[in-house]
């Protein structure tokens, strides 16, 4: 982006101020963009994403697994993170929030509840070699492919309400079943 300043800001000591509040609006901004973004994503989980029409009775459950939330993949602390936005709406009494320890969910098959999920492998026509595939697992008890994500999606699910519903975490989501 290009930034032409006026003629009577030319001079180096009067661009400094003029380009620091630019910048700073430009962060102003991008901040307000990306809280509404938050708000219309908890609005969505709320009220299924409905504007102006009634809202339904029924207050939505969300359950979410408890990954480090508002972390890039480098560490660093990133300022767009929705928990604070889901906690705010749940104070407000539009949704219910429940965080899932996500251990082990994506390693249990979402069928039988086996710890039993591996890798599918496939072969690879160019090498003649298998292959494993890293969102595909396969269950060697019951035979069934899962997308990774979608099986720990499930996983989660079954936790939340096995925890709504005050009962204990099933031994095989524990760490005294891992090999």
């Amino acid at each position: 982006m290009d930034i032409v300043l006026p003629v009577a800001v030319r001079d180096p000591a009067c661009a400094l101020p003029i380009l620091w509040l630019i910048f700073t609006n430009a962060r102003f901004l991008a901040y307000v963009s990306k809280q509404k973004v938050l708000d219309e994503m908890v609005n969505i989980f709320a009220f299924g994403g409905k504007k102006y029409k009634e809202h339904d009775v029924l207050i939505p459950l969300v359950m979410m697994g408890s990954g480090v939330f508002g972390f890039t993949l480098k560490g660093k602390k990133t300022r767009m993170s929705i928990m604070p936005k889901l906690k705010q709406a749940e104070l407000e009494g539009r949704l219910l929030v429940c965080v899932v320890n996500e251990s082990f969910t994506s390693q249990v098959c979402c069928a039988c509840h086996t710890q039993s999920l591996s890798l599918a492998r496939v072969l690879d026509p160019l090498t003649d070699s298998a292959v494993s595939l890293w969102s595909v697992k396969t269950c060697y008890i019951c035979q069934r492919h899962w997308n990774r994500d979608k099986s720990a999606a499930k996983n989660i699910l079954h936790l939340g309400y096995l925890e709504q519903e005050k009962q204990p975490r099933p031994e095989v989501f524990t760490k005294s079943m891992s090999h």
